[in-house]
């Protein structure tokens, strides 16, 4: 759909619109997505002290520079701001990006040296921290409580003017390739308010789509996912196709288009501008570095760029897993057949995988170790493409990081951590020609220098299975880890290779630490359980998955796990100083008999079943029956159950119960399996609904 496309209805909205909307936004206050009155005037006080001290250091600035008091005194700057704060969509406790603007003669070096200065003496500046190397040099600090990035623009005027109009395209005239960058901030965030029809709708819309992209984890360009800049950018389209609904029908709308929309289409609020500067804009026709690019979503402002360059095929195919739900949910719950916090609910990434990689980085210094954090994790993308790209497997990276708690650590520690879900995939035969595999194997073929032990891996890969093994089919690791390895250890910490620890391990389900988990999924899903193979000091306590239903209800009959001991894998950061050892478990099969009971009534018998659990279960046909393996089970149990005549008059009414609930609250959803969403798990409902019975699990 092009930006040509003026709208698709006029329609005013009704008064289930309006009774609707009115539910969603008591949703997002329930969530807290608003700040308050007191915080909202504290942040203006912030700004407006922030623009009294660039004002007060450019005089000095102009007069040091041989300016009379009464010139310096009329030369001006002009402090906007632009994200989340200047399309009035950020939440309480939030940071606010601002753009210090200020003419020719005042240079970055006065900016980080003398406004810098000025800043550091007053008391209610704290955290202060200068960062003139980055792609967009910024001053980071807390003014008056208040998270403030605070940007340099350096115009080519010898005055700046309190009237100053950010969208006029002549301010970008001979300016340095790092104020153009500066400046992009808020003219977008400008062109964006001033393309929609209706400011407040677009706002509440765009909270909505915030919360929904943070809780379910596709917020965040540097992984590869959608930063606010371009989440802003489709919400605005969608209201400007239709401008006269309200946030119900926007949001509906939304996940409806989008999970259609025929990437890589380009989305755009207006049609791009060659503009009269001479600036590069986004031409997929004639830039074959555009025409690559998977989910183009525009900027409107001059000069137009894509948003979205980091986004690659695993993230562009689990940002449309997520519009796919977005958009059942929001059918159901306009139509009154369910809630629209449903929407909203935390993702089930820790739940959905048999096999993680968890990338672990560590410091011995508070302050190196955010900036080597941060370094890590903007390599991080690079390094999931290069998984991608392996065969057999699917990845699915979770932008969320994970800081561990302190009494977790080792001594003078800080440990932070961030996950990657693993599916294997059976070789097919069929499948299309021109992928990377042949490259990816000739890499792997030379892995001198890793720290790691490639058998281990691939046993981890293979005998443990991942959906199901292929004994033919070999996945191994180590090349990308250890590529990965050389970029950190060649980039800006390499003096720091002691101190600085990073560690890539695989690992199982059972294996998540409690403490990376959303709260809703801990107080459900699991309970926590010392595990006993592992008595080392500072380890984390293991995860065990409750067998049935609430873990806290006494159950007559529970699964008792043999003892087996495991083999371990670590990988490692060559030359790294050891803080402690880092295992995984490889936990060896064990199969849990399973015996068939009366159900009393259907609602007992998929509680029993499926332990309680909505979306995560799911169930695969077998030779001699039916197979149920279930997310919330141990890694290392299934349960095979067997048809029985006895239970046959209670089938066909299970049988009907399953065919008119959808595939994702039935629980028997491809996806929550790991696998690639398809129509088969209708049908394998129907064919298996005859062996479907109550179980109990028995020693």
């Amino acid at each position: 759909m092009s930006a040509t496309v003026t709208y698709i209805s006029m329609a005013q909205p009704t008064e289930i619109d309006i009774e609707q909307s009115k539910k969603i936004e008591d949703l997002l206050r329930a969530e807290n997505r608003y700040p308050s009155s007191q915080e909202s005037a504290q942040r203006e006080e912030v700004l407006a002290a922030l623009d009294q001290v660039v004002k007060n250091w450019v005089v000095t600035v102009s007069m040091k520079k041989g300016m009379s008091e009464e010139l310096a005194l009329t030369v001006g700057s002009k402090i906007v701001t632009c994200g989340s704060y200047r399309l009035g969509v950020h939440g309480p406790g939030a940071d606010i990006d601002t753009l210090c603007i200020v003419p020719r003669h005042v240079t970055k070096q006065d900016f980080f040296e003398d406004l810098h200065d000025a800043l550091k003496n007053r008391t209610d500046v704290t955290e202060l921290c200068p960062v003139p190397e980055a792609y967009v040099p910024v001053i980071t600090m807390k003014f008056g409580g208040i998270d403030i990035d605070l940007l340099l623009a350096r115009l080519d005027k010898n005055v700046i003017p309190e009237t100053l109009d950010i969208l006029e395209e002549g301010n970008l005239k001979n300016v340095e390739d790092e104020t153009q960058r500066s400046l992009g901030g808020p003219r977008v965030a400008e062109e964006i308010l001033r393309l929609v029809p209706n400011k407040d709708n677009f706002r509440a819309t765009l909270r909505c789509i915030k919360l929904w992209a943070s809780r379910r984890g596709v917020y965040g360009n540097i992984l590869g996912y959608l930063g606010g800049v371009a989440w802003a950018i489709l919400v605005a389209r969608i209201c400007q196709l239709y401008p006269n609904a309200l946030p119900n029908t926007i949001l509906s709308r939304f996940f409806k288009i989008y999970k259609q929309w025929k990437w890589p289409g380009p989305v755009m609020l207006k049609p791009i501008e060659e503009g009269t500067l001479g600036f590069r804009v986004w031409n997929s026709k004639i830039n074959p570095r555009d025409k690559a690019h998977l989910m183009p979503i525009i900027t409107p402002a001059y000069p137009s760029m894509n948003s979205t360059f980091n986004v690659f095929r695993t993230t562009l195919r689990v940002m449309k897993e997520e519009f796919d739900r977005g958009a059942d949910i929001t059918s159901r719950a306009e139509n009154n057949q369910e809630k629209w916090d449903t929407l909203f609910e935390p993702s089930d990434f820790f739940i959905r995988y048999h096999r993680y990689l968890e990338i672990e980085v560590s410091s011995t210094d508070k302050v190196d170790h955010g900036l080597w954090f941060g370094y890590v994790h903007s390599k991080l993308r690079l390094f999931c493409y290069n998984l991608e790209i392996l065969p057999n497997i699917l990845i699915h990276p979770y932008p969320e990081s994970f800081e561990k708690p302190s009494d977790l650590c080792p001594p003078g520690m800080f440990i932070t951590t961030m996950y990657v879900g693993l599916v294997y995939q059976k070789p097919d035969p069929m499948a299309a020609p021109g992928t990377a595999a042949a490259a990816v194997n000739s890499m792997m073929a030379n892995n001198n220098g890793m720290m790691a032990n490639n058998s281990m891996m691939m046993a981890m890969m293979n005998n443990n299975g991942m959906n199901g093994s292929n004994k033919k089919g070999e996945v191994d690791l180590t090349a990308v880890v250890a590529d990965f390895e050389q970029q950190l250890s060649e980039g800006a910490f390499v003096r720091k290779e002691s101190q600085l620890r990073p560690v890539v391990t695989p690992i199982k389900r059972s294996d998540i630490p409690t403490w990376v988990l959303p709260t809703k999924l801990k107080k459900t899903l699991i309970k926590v359980k010392k595990n006993n193979k592992r008595k080392s000091e500072g380890q984390d306590p293991a995860l065990t998955v409750a067998g049935a239903g609430d873990p806290t209800s006494p159950s007559p009959k529970k699964a008792k796990l043999e003892e087996h001991p495991s083999p371990s894998v670590s990988i490692a950061m060559a030359g790294a100083t050891p803080v402690a050892d880092v295992v995984t478990p490889i936990p060896t099969s064990v199969k849990v008999e399973a015996v068939m009971v009366q159900p009393t009534n259907d609602d007992a018998f998929l509680q029993e079943l499926y332990g309680g659990g909505g979306a995560e279960r799911g169930a695969a046909a077998s030779g001699d029956g039916l197979k149920i393996d279930r997310p919330l089970l141990p890694d290392n149990m299934e349960i095979r159950v067997v048809p029985d005549e006895a239970n046959k008059e209670k089938v066909e009414r299970f049988r009907e119960m399953l065919m008119e609930q959808d595939a994702e609250s039935a629980g028997f959803d491809d996806e929550m399996l790991g696998l690639p969403a398809t129509s088969s798990g209708v049908t394998r409902r129907k064919n298996n609904a005859d062996n479907m019975l109550k179980v109990k699990l028995q020693k």
